[in-house]
C-alpha cells in the first residue's frame, strides 16, 4: 500500500512584512485554498484541526492511501522575488514495495508568469519508492528525510539561483501547493 501523509502549521510567504498567504495558519477551516483529488483507490483526506500536533493551534493535514492525490494549494501575485517563505511541517511517505511504485508528500512553491504559466518550483519532499522526481534546471528538490515537525524558510531570491532555467524577471505569481501522492495498481 502507498500512503501519503502532509501536516502543516502556519505556513507564510511575505514580502515587506506584509503576509501574502491567506488564512496560511489554518485557522479558519479552508477558506482561500483550492482542494483538488483524483482518488479511484484508497482514500483520501483535506481536513483542519488541532489535534495533528501538541498545541491549541489550527493545522492542515493532506493525506492519501493507494494511488493519485490530494492537494490543497492557493496562488498568489509576487510583488518581488524578495519574499520570505516559512512553513513548519511534517512530510510522510510510505509503501509497501513493488517494482516501480511510490509515493511521495510535498509542500510545493511553484513559481509562475504572469498568465500563470509554469516557470520551475521548489519542492520540499518526503519520497519513497522508485520515485523519479529529481533537480532539474526549473525544478529544485529539498528531500526532508526527518518524517517529525521541522520548520522550514527560504527566501525566494536565494532560492532562484538553484533554478537556472527561470528568468526571475518574469515571476509574477506564486501557488504553494500541499500535496500526498503514491502511483501504480492498488495493493
Amino acid at each position: 500500500m502507498r500512503r501519503a501523509l502532509l501536516i502543516m502549521s502556519a505556513l507564510l510567504v511575505s514580502a515587506f512584512g506584509q503576509e501574502l498567504i491567506q488564512n496560511g495558519r489554518f485557522e479558519d477551516s479552508l477558506t482561500s485554498w483550492t482542494v483538488e483529488y483524483d482518488s479511484p483507490d484508497g482514500t483520501w483526506s483535506v481536513a483542519t484541526g488541532s489535534e495533528y500536533q501538541p498545541d491549541p493551534d489550527s493545522e492542515v493535514n493532506v493525506s492519501k492511501t493507494m494511488k493519485y492525490y490530494a492537494r490543497a494549494f492557493q496562488t498568489v501575485d509576487v510583488p518581488t522575488p524578495e519574499l520570505e517563505f516559512s512553513f513548519s511541517s511534517r512530510l510522510f511517505a510510505s509503501f509497501a514495495g513493488g517494482s516501480g511504485y511510490y509515493a511521495y508528500a510535498t509542500v510545493t512553491l511553484e513559481y509562475l508568469n504572469s498568465s500563470g504559466g509554469l516557470l520551475g518550483r521548489t519542492l520540499f519532499v518526503n519520497k519513497v519508492g522508485y520515485c523519479s522526481l529529481e533537480n532539474t534546471s526549473i525544478q529544485h528538490l529539498i528531500v526532508a528525510e526527518d518524517t517529525t515537525w521541522q520548520d522550514y524558510w527560504l527566501l525566494v531570491s536565494d532560492e532562484l539561483e538553484n533554478l537556472p532555467g527561470l528568468n526571475p524577471a518574469d515571476l509574477a505569481r506564486a501557488r504553494v501547493v500541499l500535496e500526498a501522492y503514491g502511483n501504480g495498481a492498488s495493493g
